[in-house]
């Protein structure tokens, strides 16, 4: 049985997208691995995190520093430098890499930090507004209308994930599950049903494995065994992500390991589009299990 290992790449910094963008793009071509780009529209404006982080009180401890994981531009974009968004020479790069067959690019979320601090909280108004937006920028970008979506963070609400239909997404990748699955719900009428595909992130990341203090080899050798298990047990869709601002910049070495378990392992790498377009049997959750913290199988 044919195990799909799908590679997301999150760009949610202004610096991920200038220069990590660019460093994925050679590794799909060197590898011949389609990336899922997951690309945050709107406004960059990372520094703008501090104000959420004092305002919560939230710890660092057990978190890569940010400095280590960012660029130190990224740290005072929205502070001292200026937002930043998405427009000439970097329009035309993202023109020439949606060309390539290896390179697929979705939505992720609008105003990532926004999105963040505020977005489980919006009401159906503003939910709906932001998702208009998604759809008006991601049309100005590439002229066309976005097919997924990932919430930045995993922060959804629940219009959120009413809403995806209903605005034409196709599928979306907002959750950390097992599998992919069908999220079902009935409409306010309680009549007709609807339903969207979730493409979830299966893996552990490499930046978890990192802050429980395992080396470059031992995270290797961890993934080797994951692979393998997740082959002997005949498991079909397998999907990490990473952030361009993080691994492709400064751990390129240790993607590049894993990617040769994905070959010698014979697992085929495949974009979201790809899977979403030639699968058609899904695990069902229904959207209350998600709401009240429950996400099983139906």
């Amino acid at each position: 049985m044919e195990t799909s290992f799908c590679f997301r790449v999150d760009i949610d910094t202004w610096e991920g997208l200038n220069k990590g963008l660019p460093k994925c793009v050679n590794l799909s071509k060197k590898y011949l691995f389609p990336f899922s780009y997951y690309l945050s529209l709107g406004h960059y404006a990372t520094g703008r995190n501090i104000f959420r982080i004092i305002a919560n009180k939230e710890s660092l401890i057990g978190k890569i520093p940010i400095w280590k994981r960012n660029n130190w531009k990224d740290l005072f974009r929205g502070l001292i430098l200026p937002p930043k968004k998405i427009r000439g020479n970097i329009l035309d790069k993202l023109h020439e890499y949606e060309k390539d067959d290896f390179s697929e690019f979705h939505s992720h979320g609008y105003d990532h930090v926004r999105w963040v601090n505020k977005f489980s909280k919006f009401n159906e108004n503003q939910t709906s507004n932001f998702l208009d937006l998604i759809i008006s920028d991601f049309k100005r970008i590439f002229g066309k209308h976005p097919e997924s979506n990932a919430a930045p963070n995993f922060v959804v609400n629940p219009f959120y994930l009413t809403s995806l239909k209903s605005k034409q997404f196709k599928f979306s990748s907002d959750f950390i599950y097992h599998a992919p699955f069908l999220l079902t719900y009935n409409k306010e009428d309680k009549t007709s049903f609807n339903s969207i595909v979730q493409l979830p992130v299966t893996e552990t990341t490499i930046e978890t494995l990192l802050i429980q203090g395992k080396t470059k080899m031992e995270i290797v050798e961890f993934y080797k065994k994951r692979f393998e298990e997740l082959i002997n047990n005949n498991v079909t869709y397998v999907c990490m992500y990473v952030h361009a601002v993080f691994e492709p910049m400064k751990l390129q070495s240790l993607i590049e390991s894993i990617f040769e378990l994905v070959i010698t392992k014979d697992m085929t790498p495949i974009g979201h589009l790809e899977y979403y377009r030639k699968t058609t049997d899904y695990l069902k959750i229904d959207i209350n299990n998600i709401l009240t913290g429950r996400l099983k199988d139906e």
